[in-house]
């Protein structure tokens, strides 16, 4: 399970986020999108020698993330569990009658004389 995947899963999750910049996010994950930028409420943001200061909402960017502290609470075995896997669906021949770019009109085995 890729860790976007799991993330997502963690909505209405109250957590806490440690940043590259040294600076301690706590609040509560409304979502998470494919490049893991996290979007929180009731947030409290801790810089270093700075007081906390309280936000409505925030959003974190992914790539300054380093590391999301979980609760303790939290059942990880019903988060792990992946439901069923995706099927791959069959492949097809495409759309239209000439079967793709460049097919064009097939020729069977005719040498061209002059």
């Amino acid at each position: 399970m890729k860790l976007v995947v799991f993330l997502r899963k963690l909505a209405n999750e109250s957590v806490s986020v440690d940043l590259k910049s040294n600076v301690k996010v706590d609040g509560t994950i409304i979502g998470v999108d494919m490049q893991m930028n996290i979007h929180m409420k009731n947030v409290k943001v801790t810089s270093p020698g700075r007081e906390a200061a309280p936000m409505e909402h925030l959003t974190l960017r992914g790539n300054t993330i380093r590391s999301v502290c979980l609760p303790d609470n939290l059942a990880l075995e019903t988060l792990l569990t992946e439901k069923e896997p995706r099927r791959k669906r069959p492949a097809g021949k495409g759309k239209g009658k000439a079967g793709g770019r460049g097919a064009g009109f097939p020729i069977k085995n005719k040498m061209i004389t002059n």
